[in-house]
């Protein structure tokens, strides 16, 4: 994973992601909100945030550009190494089901099976 440029501002910069289902996300970072910024160091700095750290936080809500929202607040996050491989999520409860960003290797913290809430 690249970092975020140096000279970038954290309450000036947007993330847009796009979906294998067509949606298109567009978050704008906020350093007030733990959430976003947590996702900001990791963009930024590849800082990491471990499970558990920034779980049922505050919301870090995507603007949609298209397709449909997330069902659940993204209010939880995580970067770190997962079996060999650097990922990232966030999602509504680090156990990697109800995601509006996941990079890398799945991260559930029940390890064996996730127990979504769907």
């Amino acid at each position: 994973m690249g970092r975020l440029p140096s000279w970038l501002q954290e309450d000036r910069t947007e993330l847009l992601a796009k979906d294998s289902r067509g949606n298109v996300y567009k978050w704008g970072f906020d350093s007030t909100n733990p959430t976003a910024h947590a996702a900001w160091l990791a963009f930024y700095g590849h800082q990491e945030t471990p499970s558990g750290r920034i779980v049922n936080n505050r919301a870090w809500t995507p603007s949609v550009l298209a397709g449909t929202g997330p069902r659940v607040a993204q209010d939880s996050f995580m970067y770190r190494t997962e079996n060999g491989v650097k990922s990232l999520l966030l999602d509504d409860d680090n156990c990697d089901c109800l995601t509006s960003l996941n990079i890398g290797h799945g991260m559930c913290r029940y390890k064996i099976s996730c127990r979504c809430k769907l």
